[in-house]
C-alpha cells in the first residue's frame, strides 16, 4: 500500500497507511495531505483517479506475483444455451405438478371410491372429506393436460425429471466453465493492457514531478 500511495502521489504529499486488523477481511486506508509539501499545490486526482489506482494496484500486484482481479465482465448465455435451459426448467416446470398430482389421485381414489360400497354416504363423505377434496383437485387439475383421464405411470415421469435434472446440472456447468474461462481471459487481458500503457503512465508521474498537476 505505501507503494501505491507513492506512486500515486508521485512523493509530492504526505501520507499515512492505516492497515485495519480488527474486522474478517483486512484492508488499508490511505490518508493524505491534499497540499504538496514540494510546491504547494492542490492535489487533483481527476475523473480517472479509480482506474489510475487500479493500473497502478495491477502492475504491483504482478510485480509481486499476486493475483490480479478480472474485470467484471461476464459472457452470457448464447441464445441456443438460453433456448435450451428454458425448455429444460419449463419442463421441470410441467412434470413436478404432475407427478404429485397422479400420486395424489392414485393415493386417494380406492377411498372416493368406496363409498359406493358404503350405507351411510353422507357420514363417510363427512369423516373422509380431505381425501375427497384432495382427489377432486388433482383429477380437475390432471384434465387439463389428460382430457382422456388416461395418466402415465409415475415411474416413468421421475425418470424423465431425473433426467431433466441432469441435463439441466450440464448445462450450468458448461455455462460455469465458459464463464470461468472468460475471466481468465479478462485477467490477462488486464495485465496485458496495463504493460501497454505503461509508457503512459511513467509519461504522467514524469510531468508531475515538474510541478504539473496530475490528471
Amino acid at each position: 500500500m505505501t507503494s501505491l500511495a507513492k506512486e500515486l502521489l508521485n512523493g509530492e504529499f504526505e501520507f499515512v497507511v492505516s492497515t485495519h486488523c480488527d474486522k474478517l477481511h483486512k484492508h488499508n486506508h490511505i490518508v493524505f495531505n491534499s497540499v504538496s509539501f514540494i510546491d504547494g499545490k492542490k492535489f487533483h486526482g481527476g475523473a480517472d483517479i479509480f482506474h489510475r489506482i487500479q493500473r497502478i494496484s495491477d502492475k504491483l500486484c504482478c510485480e509481486y506475483g499476486l493475483s490480479v482481479i478480472a474485470e467484471k465482465k461476464e459472457r452470457g448465455k448464447s441464445y441456443a444455451e438460453y433456448r435450451a435451459d428454458k425448455q429444460v426448467e419449463s419442463r421441470i416446470k410441467l412434470l413436478k405438478p404432475q407427478i404429485n398430482d397422479i400420486d395424489t389421485f392414485r393415493k386417494n381414489k380406492p377411498v372416493v371410491e368406496k363409498i359406493n360400497a358404503v350405507v351411510f354416504k353422507e357420514k363417510y363423505r363427512r369423516e373422509h372429506e380431505k381425501e375427497f377434496i384432495l382427489f377432486e383437485a388433482a383429477k380437475k387439475s390432471l384434465k387439463t393436460h389428460f382430457p382422456d383421464g388416461k395418466y402415465p405411470l409415475i415411474k416413468t415421469l421421475r425418470a424423465e425429471l431425473n433426467s431433466l435434472y441432469a441435463e439441466k446440472e450440464k448445462l450450468y456447468s458448461e455455462y460455469n466453465f465458459a464463464k470461468e474461462e472468460y475471466k481468465n481471459i479478462s485477467a490477462n487481458k488486464s495485465v496485458v493492457d496495463f504493460i501497454l500503457s505503461n509508457p503512459h503512465e511513467k509519461e504522467s508521474r514524469s510531468r508531475g514531478r515538474n510541478g504539473y498537476e496530475l490528471e
